[in-house]
């Protein structure tokens, strides 16, 4: 049986809820074969994640450089990526400067898919975005 889940919190909180989730061993039987009889076995917790990263509105373009090398395809995993965009009321990620900052950052091995982005409300009393 497989679930598929998101969650949203403070990373270190989620990780520790994956670290328990994970660890947790439940009754497996297997009917018949070399290994018939009843086991226990490991809850496998396989990570498909979405990430909200927060940072400065002005520091935009410098972000979506530091994430991507080029402008990246709307083409893959379309549907999926756009119902995200919409169910959480995002707005389409704008064209990438390429002249913009980059931030050194490990991406070795990881793809990143752009959903969306919203823009921050500011705080009355002292004009502070509310990142």
């Amino acid at each position: 049986m497989h679930l598929t889940i998101l969650t949203r919190g403070i990373l270190h909180e989620q990780q520790r809820f994956i670290n328990n989730l994970s660890s947790m061993v439940l009754p497996w039987n297997v009917p018949k074969g070399k290994f018939k009889g009843q086991h226990n076995l490991q809850v496998g917790v396989r990570p498909i994640n979405l990430y909200e990263v927060a940072f400065p509105e002005p520091c935009l373009q410098n972000m979506m450089r530091t994430l991507w090398d080029a402008q990246p395809s709307e083409e893959k995993f379309k549907v999926p990526r756009t119902m995200i965009r919409k169910m959480m009321g995002l707005k389409k990620i704008p064209p990438i400067d390429f002249k913009a900052k980059y931030l050194p950052v490990h991406k070795a091995h990881v793809t990143i898919y752009p959903i969306g982005y919203k823009e921050d409300t500011y705080d009355e009393k002292t004009g502070a975005e509310n990142i």
